[in-house]
């Protein structure tokens, strides 16, 4: 996995990703910015959702009850836990597998916030005491 950076704005919840160097991530703070004087960069990480299988069996369970109302009384309740994990685990490949095949990204990138490093836009340097 090749590295990506972000930035974040020190007053601002939102933040940016998809660079591939600092350097990068800094212009685009500038240009999207240009009254800014520092911006946090950090490198980022994939983040891929889980299937939440508990979800699906309660939606499935559902879909019983719809079709016939009430009959869905002990419908998959007997599964143990570590069949619902083995079945999120299946799941999870097919959803990947299915994104590939498909071009689609099934990850986002998210900021690793807790390494981020403050810099000034005017010097594209680490800032210290900048405000």
């Amino acid at each position: 996995m090749k590295r990506r950076y972000a930035y974040m704005y020190p007053c601002d919840d939102g933040y940016y990703t998809g660079f591939e160097t600092i350097e990068d991530a800094l212009e685009a703070a500038r240009a999207n910015e240009p009254m800014e004087k520092t911006v946090y960069i950090t490198e980022t990480n994939e983040f891929v959702p889980s299937i939440w299988h508990d979800v699906l069996i309660e939606d499935l369970q559902e879909a019983v009850d719809n079709e016939c109302a009430g009959s869905y009384e002990g419908y998959l309740d007997n599964v143990s836990k570590n069949d619902r994990e083995v079945l999120g685990d299946a799941l999870q490949e097919v959803f990947i597998e299915w994104a590939k095949e498909r071009g689609i990204e099934y990850w986002i990138d998210v900021p690793d916030e807790e390494n981020c490093v403050l810099y000034d836009l005017r010097t594209e340097k680490p800032a210290e005491g900048v405000s």
